[in-house]
């Protein structure tokens, strides 16, 4: 019989994860390669919701921790841009908004969603089954979990 070992080509992303109690990790998450996106890599939003129930963070001393999803409450990284696909711009909705999250911190920027006709509304994207929604910011993008969120207004 033989048996082929597949080799999962990833790369790193330095990142801040916060968690619910206040504690915060810096270091890298680990992107597997994607054949489906123009660079290569999958975003983080598609990380943090896979299924899966944890992901791995190199810490920056070195060390690698397994994290779990349900007690993340946001992770920051530089800017990711997953906005700049042509394609996608013709098809999605641009939404801002300003998202307080458990622990009182503030975010405004803008995210972008592919929503049916008539469900263009903040509600219709928020309320998306996915545990994680993407926020681009002037200076970075986060990923916020959105059962940790305390509120959010849309600013259109």
């Amino acid at each position: 019989m033989l048996t082929m070992a597949v080799k999962f080509e990833t790369q790193t992303l330095t990142a801040k994860v916060t968690l619910a109690e206040g504690v915060i990790l810096e270091g890298c998450v680990f992107l597997q390669r994607s054949p489906i996106h123009v660079n290569g890599l999958e975003t983080p939003a598609e990380l943090l919701n896979r299924p899966e129930p944890f992901f791995a963070l190199k810490l920056t001393g070195g060390d690698v921790v397994l994290v779990p999803k349900a007690q993340v409450v946001h992770v920051s990284c530089p800017k990711f841009e997953t906005h700049d696909d042509e394609a996608r711009q013709l098809v999605a909705t641009v939404i801002n908004l300003r998202i307080v999250v458990t622990g009182g911190t503030v975010f405004e920027g803008s995210t972008m969603a592919e929503l049916p006709p008539g469900h263009s509304r903040a509600l219709d994207f928020l309320n998306s089954p996915e545990p994680f929604l993407e926020l681009v910011t002037q200076t970075e993008t986060v990923y916020i979990h959105r059962s940790l969120v305390r509120y959010i207004t849309a600013l259109d």
